[in-house]
């Protein structure tokens, strides 16, 4: 499949995910509600809708104490690829194991009950996500302020938690503000509690429908006879 097509279908996954997930908050899965928040900000952030992942972040803020402890935390193998900033610190966290487990012949063993090195704090990814989004559509206060406070605020952050925050805090005093009307606009999705819009959806089908036909048609037809 060509680059196009690869990235439609990838557009495509993201918003199947996104409509999976507004149905399960739809049907009041409040267990669940905070790391549906996060991967929905996830997505949104991934998608450049940067004001309806900043509400999925806020929603999470506000849930995430009161979710139970073993939902305090999100793996990696749990995350869709966010940014280059996470991948980095994914890298890192595979190097150090790397150094503990080999170059220093350590005999520790990771429990299968302990929090993995690659995860991150719910409450921190979310931070972290707002910050972003927050610097992209210029709005008010000072998200770094409010990510450094939540950083030290939690008991039990993860070495991710501490490497992520500090290269956001380089990238971002280092950045400059996007203008406004640059950022996309959810047409209507901005707020975190209203029903996905299903027009991406839509769209991305069509594209990977019309896609399908080609490539089909391409192979059907041969290759002596124009197309």
């Amino acid at each position: 499949m060509s680059n196009a097509g690869e990235h439609h279908l990838e557009m495509l996954h993201n918003e199947m995910a996104k409509a999976y997930l507004h149905q399960s908050l739809s049907c009041g899965q409040q267990s669940i509600s905070c790391v549906v928040h996060i991967l929905l900000a996830v997505l949104y952030y991934k998608s450049g809708h940067y004001q309806s992942a900043i509400d999925h972040c806020k929603q999470a803020l506000n849930q995430c104490d009161s979710e139970p402890r073993n939902l305090s935390c999100i793996g990696a193998e749990y995350l869709p690829q966010i940014d280059e900033i996470v991948d980095a610190v994914f890298g890192l966290i595979l190097l150090y194991q790397h150094v503990q487990l080999e170059a220093l012949n350590s005999n520790a063993k990771f429990q299968p009950d302990c929090v993995p090195l690659r995860a991150f704090t719910t409450k921190l990814l979310a931070c972290y996500l707002c910050s972003k989004c927050s610097a992209v559509v210029a709005t008010k206060g000072n998200t770094t302020n409010m990510y450094r406070e939540h950083l030290l605020q939690t008991k039990s952050a993860l070495l991710s938690d501490t490497l992520l925050f500090r290269v956001a805090e380089i990238q971002l005093d280092e950045c400059t503000r996007v203008p406004v009307e640059q950022a996309r606009t959810d047409d209507g999705g901005d707020n975190a509690s209203s029903p996905m819009d299903t027009s991406q959806l839509v769209t991305t089908l069509e594209l990977i429908a019309l896609e399908k036909l080609i490539s089909s048609r391409q192979n059907c037809i041969p290759s002596s006879f124009p197309l």
